[in-house]
């Protein structure tokens, strides 16, 4: 269903009737059915796309500094938004432990699968129990921790 943005003309294709627009963050309208397909999923042709934006320009909530600087606003928040999300992943990176060997402090580590350990429990009895509280292998120097 296409919706757009009295106040700055921006047209979508939103499924979600609560949808905000990214410039104004205001409530999307639906699109009037009149410049539609039946289905709602294409407007009629490029001439109706183009009648319906200018019924939008000429209604009294449209904005044209909005309107023309509509790219450009869209542009700078989706900046700030890539920005945030560096920031949270370098502050997750930061935060995130870092393991290494507590015999040689190599970071070159992995996990231990409990399916290894039940195997090893099952082809050697008894004698394949050592990994059972380990977690962690260093692959430098052969420690289970």
């Amino acid at each position: 269903m296409f919706r757009y943005c009295a106040r700055c003309g921006l047209i979508r294709n939103e499924k979600a009737e609560s949808a905000v627009c990214p410039v104004c963050d205001i409530s999307l309208k639906p699109v009037p059915g009149e410049f539609l397909t039946k289905s709602g999923l294409m407007f009629l042709s490029q001439s109706a796309r183009t009648e319906f934006e200018n019924k939008i320009r000429e209604s009294a909530e449209y904005d044209e500094i909005t309107g023309r600087q509509r790219d450009s606003i869209i542009a700078q928040k989706d900046e700030i938004h890539k920005k945030e999300v560096e920031e949270r992943v370098q502050e997750y990176q930061a935060s995130k432990p870092h393991k290494e060997c507590p015999v040689c402090h190599s970071s070159s580590i992995s996990k231990i699968s409990n399916v290894g350990k039940v195997v090893k429990v099952g082809v050697f009895g008894i004698l394949g129990a050592g990994d059972l509280g380990k977690t962690w292998k260093c692959e430098a120097c052969g420690c289970k921790f």
